[in-house]
């Protein structure tokens, strides 16, 4: 048997969603510091994707922590676009 045909993909999946449900995945954190740290690692992108998670999930406490952690990041990436004159992707 081959590695690919030793998982079956629709029961990985359901597991990535089980643990990225955001009632699962705070459950991983010990404290919301701990929480914020983490959402500071991700790009804007994936933060507004997230937030949108944890509003369906009314995860209140948390959303004002995403939501501080997306003010900060794009005033930073406005602020480094203005000083550099280039769109800036990493923030």
């Amino acid at each position: 048997m081959t590695p690919e045909e030793n998982y079956n993909t629709e029961e990985l999946n359901q597991s990535f969603e089980e643990i990225l449900y955001p009632p699962n995945l705070i459950k991983n954190f010990s404290s919301m510091e701990e929480f914020a740290e983490w959402t500071k690692t991700g790009l804007i992108e994936d933060i507004e994707e997230m937030r949108k998670e944890f509003e369906k999930a009314e995860l209140y406490e948390h959303l004002v922590i995403i939501r501080e952690v997306l003010n900060i990041k794009k005033h930073e990436k406005a602020l480094f676009e203005l000083v550099y004159g280039i769109e800036c992707t990493t923030i």
